[in-house]
């Protein structure tokens, strides 16, 4: 939600992501943790905030099943910003990679 409203609030039209916009990255290391904010992230991006969002993330609460993330990330777009969760071994090297422009 926030870097959603950085967009509006810069008048940012388009989809945020790595190359620019509003974005944000979540590293990740432990499959499960992954996997919940890949869910969590995926209903609001579908739903947004709301009754409706809480409803849906109640559900994979009472259905004590959580769809995998297959791969290495997942990305999302929400109003105007882009969200990636990542999964790393080692989310300090991943980042020093990330900013000397190693993909």
């Amino acid at each position: 939600e926030g870097a959603a409203a950085a967009a509006d609030s810069i008048g940012f039209d388009s989809k945020g992501n790595r190359e620019g916009g509003p974005f944000v990255m979540s590293l990740e290391r432990d499959n499960r943790a992954i996997d919940i904010a890949a869910s969590h992230v995926g209903i609001l991006a579908k739903y947004g905030l709301g009754h409706e969002a809480a409803t849906e993330a109640s559900k994979l609460r009472e259905k004590g099943i959580l769809p995998e993330v297959e791969g290495d990330s997942a990305s999302f777009t929400y109003k105007n910003a882009g969200c990636e969760i990542v999964r790393v071994t080692d989310a300090l090297a991943y980042v020093e990679a990330f900013a000397s422009g190693i993909d």
